[in-house]
Formats: C-alpha cells, structure tokens, sequence
C-alpha cells in the first residue's frame, strides 16, 4: 500500500527542522533530485521533508510503501 506524501498532513512544529535539513544541512539545489527511506513510525517527518524539498523547487514524488512484519526484517 502506498501513502502519499505531497498531500499527507504534518505537525507545524517540524518545519523549522525541515526547513534547516534541506537548505542548510542538505543544501538541495531546485535541479537536485532526494531519494529518502521512512519507517511507517516516521510519516510525519517524512511528510514535512517533502513539503520542504516542494518549496526549494526539488522535483518530488513523495510517497511511502507500507511493509508489514510479514515481509521480514527491513
């Protein structure tokens, strides 16, 4: 199953957090292209990281696929 993270809702209080990692810490260019992996625990970062990259102009396709305990260790 996959979420999608461009329209999936985060605490306000990540921003700041956020903001720092893509334009500080990161320094993402608009042509640059970031590939991230979230544990389904961290939805909300991932969400307010993706929303970050959108507003520095990265291209994004931000989206999660759920893994259960079923498929094994990850």
């Amino acid at each position: 199953m996959k979420y999608d993270l461009n329209t999936a809702p985060f605490d306000p209080e990540l921003t700041p957090g956020a903001r720092n990692a893509v334009k500080v810490c990161l320094r993402v260019q608009p042509s640059e292209k970031v590939t991230g992996f979230f544990y389904e625990a961290w939805w909300d970062i991932a969400a307010s990281l993706v929303y970050e990259l959108r507003e520095a102009g990265s291209p994004t396709e931000g989206w999660t696929e759920v893994f259960t305990s079923e498929m094994g260790n990850i």
